[in-house]
């Protein structure tokens, strides 16, 4: 009798487990976010939730099949560097998460939509991460609170520019300085006491990493830097 009850209550366990994993299963399917799980060592996908299935146009088993090709052929080839950056992030001992914004698309289409990604160790192996869990949220059309996400790019940009700056020497911020004082290559040369070809030369270090095109390019940003 005893063990008939402990049975009984086993089965009911395994009832209410399963009715749990049902419900995980439609609430992981059914969120507004792309869920996968990224491998690594191999360079692509190897689970998926639906909604990126959908939002992709890819099935999971066809993003696997084409491995590293499903990035290039989602993501906006400014942005390939995301997927990049993450898989260099988790290279090193694990230390804390990834993210970034980036553009994609569904396949076939056209239009390129603007997603929020966060990445977590999801699988380690000798302190390093070997699969990484990924959530990316579209924020394309997808927002309501305008005032708030102007406020939230304000601080993105100003990030962004600490970033830009922090990638200069010290000479090349003097550089850049007098540029966005509507400098010349010769006047800048004169005041640092440093040759025209050394000037020239930084100032194409900087637009580089600033990535600028040209020297009106290179003033704004100056100024947005606060540098000017």
């Amino acid at each position: 009798m005893e063990q008939s009850n402990e049975i009984e209550v086993l089965k009911k366990r395994i009832d209410e487990l399963e009715k749990e994993l049902e419900f995980l299963n439609a609430v992981i399917h059914k969120l507004p976010a792309n869920i996968y799980v990224s491998d690594l060592n191999e360079k692509k996908i190897v689970w998926c939730n639906q909604t990126h299935e959908l939002s992709t146009g890819y099935l999971l088993k066809e993003a696997t099949a084409i491995g590293y090709e499903f990035f290039k052929e989602t993501i906006h080839p400014n942005d390939l560097n995301i997927p990049e950056d993450s898989i260099q992030h988790y290279s090193a001992p694990i230390e804390d998460n990834f993210g970034g914004i980036f553009r994609t698309r569904k396949k076939g289409s056209e239009n390129w939509k603007w997603y929020a990604g966060w990445a977590t160790s999801f699988k380690e192996a000798e302190e390093k991460a070997v699969e990484i869990l990924c959530v990316d949220v579209e924020l394309s059309g997808s927002m309501h609170t305008i005032a708030q996400s102007a406020e939230a790019l304000k601080e993105v940009l100003t990030f962004r520019n600490q970033y830009l700056i922090e990638k200069l020497t010290s000479r090349e911020k003097e550089i850049l300085k007098h540029v966005g004082m509507g400098f010349s290559n010769k006047k800048i040369a004169e005041e640092l006491n440093i040759s025209l070809l050394t000037v020239q030369t930084h100032r194409r270090n900087i637009q580089e990493k600033m990535n600028t095109s040209n020297t009106a390019e290179m003033v704004a940003l100056a100024k947005e830097c606060g540098i000017s």
